[in-house]
C-alpha cells in the first residue's frame, strides 16, 4: 500500500508542477493539496508500519526472553533434582555405612564379651579341678575317661593331643597347635572339625575356646 501511495503522491506532485507552469492556479492548488494528503498518508503508513515492526520486535524479544527464562528455570530445576538425588544417595550411603559400622562394632563387642565369658568360665573350671591336680601332679587338666564316656566314643590320640594343647592355651592358633603336636595344619583342622561335631559346638567365632570349655565342663 505504501508503494501505491508513493506513486500517487509522485503523480500529484508532477501534476502540481505542470499546472503551476501552465498558470492553472486552481488546478495547481488542488493537485498540491492532493499531493500533501498522499504525502501525509505515506508518512502515517510508515509510522504505523514502524510501530508494528517495533511491536513485533518487542514481542519476539519478549518471547525469546521468556523461552530463555523457561530454559534457565528447567535447567535450575534439573540441577536441583540432581543435587537432591546426590544428597539422597550420600545420606543413604552414610546410613548404610553407619549401620554396617554399628553392626560390626556391636558384633565385635558381643564376640569379645563371649570370649571373655568363655575364658572366665574355663578359669573357674580349671580352679575347681585344681585340688585334684595338686594331689596328682601327673593328672591332666582334662578327664579323658569322663569326656569319652559322655561322647560315647573313644578319642584318638590326635584329638586328645589337640585337646591337651588347647587346655594349656585356649587362644592358640592352628599353626601353633600343629607345631606343638608335630602334625600338619590340615591334620589339626580335620581333628578340630571332628571334635566340633562330637561336642556339638555351635559357636561361630571362638570355636576352639568353646570346645575347651565343653571339655572342661565334663572334666570337673
Amino acid at each position: 500500500p505504501a508503494q501505491g501511495y508513493e506513486a500517487t503522491r509522485d503523480f500529484y506532485e508532477l501534476m502540481y508542477g505542470a499546472h503551476k507552469a501552465l498558470g492553472h492556479i486552481a488546478e495547481a492548488l488542488t493537485m498540491h493539496e492532493l499531493y500533501l494528503a498522499y504525502r501525509d498518508s505515506i508518512q502515517e503508513q510508515k509510522n504505523h508500519n514502524l510501530v508494528l515492526r517495533t511491536a513485533y520486535e518487542k514481542e519476539v524479544e519478549h518471547q525469546l526472553l521468556t523461552l530463555e527464562m523457561k530454559g534457565n528455570q528447567e535447567q535450575n530445576e534439573l540441577r536441583i533434582k540432581q543435587l537432591q538425588t546426590v544428597i539422597w544417595l550420600i545420606l543413604s550411603f552414610i546410613m548404610v555405612v553407619g549401620s554396617l559400622v554399628f553392626y560390626i562394632a556391636n558384633t565385635q563387642k558381643k564376640n569379645r564379651l563371649r570370649r571373655a565369658e568363655l575364658l572366665g568360665q574355663i578359669d573357674e573350671l580349671r580352679a575347681s579341678r585344681g585340688a585334684n591336680l595338686m594331689v596328682n601332679a601327673s593328672q591332666s587338666a582334662l578327664d579323658r575317661t569322663a569326656i569319652e564316656t559322655f561322647l560315647g566314643r573313644a578319642l584318638n590320640e590326635t584329638d586328645w593331643k589337640v585337646l591337651t594343647i588347647l587346655s594349656e592355651n585356649p587362644s592358640i592358633t592352628n599353626a601353633k597347635i600343629a607345631e606343638a603336636a608335630f602334625l600338619s595344619i590340615d591334620g589339626i583342622g580335620s581333628s578340630l572339625r571332628r571334635m566340633y561335631e562330637y561336642f556339638d559346638i555351635r559357636e561361630t567365632k571362638y570355636k576352639k575356646i568353646a570346645l575347651l570349655h565343653a571339655a572342661m565342663q565334663l572334666s570337673v
